[in-house]
């Protein structure tokens, strides 16, 4: 786990404060899902995780920084593999979209350009179904820097 996220995870919270993503299905799915004053259960990290760090397991699999949904939130990239875990930074359930919210949505906004900047062939989410072929296309078409500043806002349905 990413240092920022270890304390709260050990402690069982409380989460941080998070706004909801844009759009009124954001506003929605986040009341419906995330409720600030909820704990978890405490549990112990072994192994902070540092950006860039290789892990050794697998051909090694890279860390990658990617705040915004929450400020630890990481991503694994498995190059030998081509296959990208996206964990929370997006969201593959009716087309790629944002996670039901954001703690800080620029840093959020950082980081899905982050992604669309790397090379993989496959995607894997914290919420919704794996994309097998074209992903890092996918997250370029979404989140490149060819998007300008203006989003689509409907989500891609292809290969959702």
């Amino acid at each position: 786990m990413h240092p920022l996220d270890i304390s709260m995870a050990e402690s069982g919270g409380p989460f941080r404060p998070m706004r909801p993503a844009p759009g009124l299905l954001g506003q929605v799915l986040c009341r419906l899902f995330f409720h600030p004053e909820e704990r978890m259960e405490p549990v112990a990290i072994d192994q902070p995780l540092t950006p860039g760090e290789i892990l050794p397991i697998a051909g090694g699999i890279e860390v990658i920084h990617t705040p915004g949904h929450c400020a630890g939130q990481v991503a694994l990239l498995w190059r030998p593999g081509r296959m990208l875990f996206a964990g929370d930074v997006c969201t593959n359930i009716m087309g790629l979209g944002d996670p039901v919210g954001f703690e800080n949505l620029e840093e959020g906004r950082a980081s899905q350009r982050k992604l669309a900047s790397l090379s993989f062939d496959a995607a894997g989410f914290g919420h919704g179904k794996p994309i097998a072929r074209n992903a890092s296309a996918r997250f370029r078409n979404k989140w490149g820097e060819q998007s300008s500043g203006v989003r689509n806002r409907l989500p891609d349905m292809e290969d959702a």
